[in-house]
């Protein structure tokens, strides 16, 4: 999704960068007969197709067209999961590209799956959603911090929050039986680790 976006971007600059420069010339050159009429509309397209070649333009209308509808698909997911409060995070993923690195597309997938995985804790949807924007944010500050691809990290993160903790281990982060029964009691938890739920771990693991 970055990739393609990133080629829209670096495409269109590359064309309409073009296209001011040959109406600058144009502009400048009013009156002369080498500038004007059907030449600098030539001199336009010639530019612009030079740029523009077919296959490119298929190519990312194809990836584009993509794009759109993994967009559609993870926002029905986001309002099956987060219902009433999904629109805080279609407003948390479009923030995140300048807050976390992340692409819109990237922020409001990961928070789905963290956000489904969160609501079979039966906590309050308010906290779901706090939850699920928090460990989104941090795909995109692990990301950044240890200049690994965001798909991984969200992969880790995901697992660790399923119990696999090895997964985390990669980043410092030791979540033994011990350790995790200890944080327990720091917050006020008295049922040993080992003898939660699977919901209540996962709040823990959290």
């Amino acid at each position: 999704a970055r990739n393609t976006l990133t080629k829209w971007s670096n495409l269109m600059k590359r064309t309409f960068s073009s296209v001011i420069s040959v109406w600058k010339r144009a502009l400048t050159g009013l009156f002369s007969p080498e500038e004007t009429g059907a030449n600098t509309l030539l001199s336009v397209v010639r530019q612009v197709t030079r740029y523009l070649s077919v296959a490119t333009l298929v190519k990312l209308g194809k990836e584009a067209i993509e794009l759109s509808s993994s967009m559609v698909e993870v926002r029905n997911v986001t309002n099956s999961v987060f219902n009433d409060m999904a629109g805080d995070i279609e407003d948390f993923a479009k923030r995140a590209i300048d807050a976390f690195g992340l692409t819109e597309l990237e922020a409001t997938q990961f928070a789905g799956v963290f956000g489904g995985m969160l609501k079979a804790s039966k906590l309050p949807m308010k906290d779901v959603t706090e939850m699920s924007k928090n460990l989104t944010a941090l795909v995109g500050d692990i990301s950044s911090f240890y200049n690994m691809d965001t798909d991984v990290v969200f992969k880790k993160l995901q697992s660790g929050l399923a119990g696999n903790v090895s997964a985390l281990r990669v980043f410092g982060i030791a979540m033994t039986s011990a350790n995790l029964s200890t944080y327990a009691l720091e917050k006020g938890l008295t049922t040993a680790y080992d003898k939660m739920s699977d919901s209540e771990k996962t709040v823990v693991r959290y």
